[in-house]
């Protein structure tokens, strides 16, 4: 008789077993419990492959999504309040009304997301914007009164030259005018 494997979904910072599944990967098991609308509020899902995941609606509040695959997932209305994107693929997926304050996006792979986030191309490392509290230049993640305070002296420890430090501080200013613009339509 075969073996059976079993994949357990842990808390990120307590351990605990909060879901078990006879699914062969941690994405899988993932898409069953969210399927099955169980909670991973705090999940630790690094590296998990949810590939199309339907999260429409998901709650996924601090869980960790490090360097997670979720090309394509639709997110819509998903709550990932305080999760850690970091290195997530979100090439193509729907953050459309997602709750994403207080999201780590750094170093993420939004480009063509689509939903309620900024992300410029800069020169050097991209800008990510979700609020005013979550802007995020490569891999460093600050609000937006510390970058406005703050952007000379960062560039100078990237090593950017004058120009790029300049560049940089038009981004940080474009991003304060569009969360300014958007706080303005809601």
């Amino acid at each position: 008789s075969a073996e059976v494997i079993v994949i357990e979904i842990v808390h990120r910072y307590t351990r605990a077993v909060i879901y078990r599944s006879e699914a062969d990967a941690i994405g899988a098991a993932a898409k069953e419990a969210l399927a099955l609308r169980a909670d991973l509020t705090g999940a630790d899902l690094t590296d998990a492959d949810l590939t199309d995941a339907d999260l429409t609606g998901a709650d996924l509040a601090g869980a960790d999504l490090t360097d997670a695959d979720l090309t394509d997932a639709d997110l819509t209305r998903a709550v990932l309040t305080g999760a850690v994107l970091t290195g997530a693929d979100l090439t193509r997926a729907d953050l459309t009304r997602a709750v994403l304050t207080g999201a780590v996006l750094s170093n993420s792979n939004c480009g063509t997301a689509f939903g309620n986030l900024l992300r410029i191309t800069g020169s050097r490392h991209p800008i990510i914007a979700v609020d005013e509290d979550n802007i995020s230049i490569g891999c460093m993640l600050h609000d937006l009164a510390w970058w406005r305070e703050h952007y000379k002296a960062s560039g100078r420890a990237q090593r950017y030259s004058d120009v790029q430090i300049e560049e940089y501080r038009l981004h940080i200013e474009y991003v304060a005018q569009w969360l300014a613009a958007r706080k303005a339509s809601q």
